[in-house]
């Protein structure tokens, strides 16, 4: 009888343990996907300065330039990656082709900022506000929403990185594996000093 009494309460106390690494491992998968969601904003908001960029690109830069057909072809691919990563902010494999597709939007955008300020020339980030040349104002509009946006990334990473520690961790791993909880993609950061204001 003792032994039976024993075995129950092992039972029971390795279920509420395995309830409560559960419980655990979906509030991170959902702060995960909050982190993500403030993420996918600041990416909204990212996408509608770069396409002032790209429009001011095109009235300052020659028509054919790379940087800006590169940039313009990779700010897509990123919105369309973007999409797909919403629908599944938890997915690996949409976020892993989502940040690889970001980081290439981030090298493009930083080529096209090297050709707009060297068009418009570095004197011009010291002039009186009022006379600055467009391409410097929206080049600092730029340089503040990117700062959010690695922001956001960050916030997200840690989110993330803390959710894969926790599903590799040995005896939450088990629960992790039981129930099929994979570990999440980490965003790769953009280039930094994309515009370069040199204040």
């Amino acid at each position: 009888m003792n032994y039976k009494i024993a075995t129950l309460t092992a039972l029971v106390v390795l279920g509420l343990w395995m309830l409560g690494a559960y419980n655990r491992l979906v509030r991170m998968r959902n702060t995960i996907s909050t982190a993500f969601g403030a993420f996918a904003h600041q990416a909204h908001e990212r996408t509608q300065v770069v396409a002032a960029v790209l429009t001011l690109s095109l009235e300052v830069l020659p028509p054919d330039s790379p940087q800006i057909e590169a940039a313009t072809q990779a700010e897509q691919e990123a919105a369309a990656a973007l999409d797909a990563a919403k629908a599944r902010p938890v997915g690996h494999d949409q976020m892993a082709r989502f940040g690889i597709s970001d980081h290439a939007f981030g090298l493009a955008l930083a080529e096209l900022c090297a050709a707009l300020r060297e068009h418009v020339g570095y004197a011009d980030t010291h002039s009186d506000p009022e006379h600055l040349h467009p391409v410097v104002t929206q080049l600092g509009r730029l340089d503040d929403v990117l700062a959010q946006t690695e922001f956001a990334r960050m916030t997200y990473n840690m989110a993330a990185s803390d959710y894969n520690d926790a599903v590799r961790l040995i005896p939450t791993a088990l629960v992790a594996a039981l129930f099929r909880f994979a570990p999440a993609a980490l965003l790769p950061s953009v280039p930094r000093g994309v515009t370069d204001k040199r204040r």
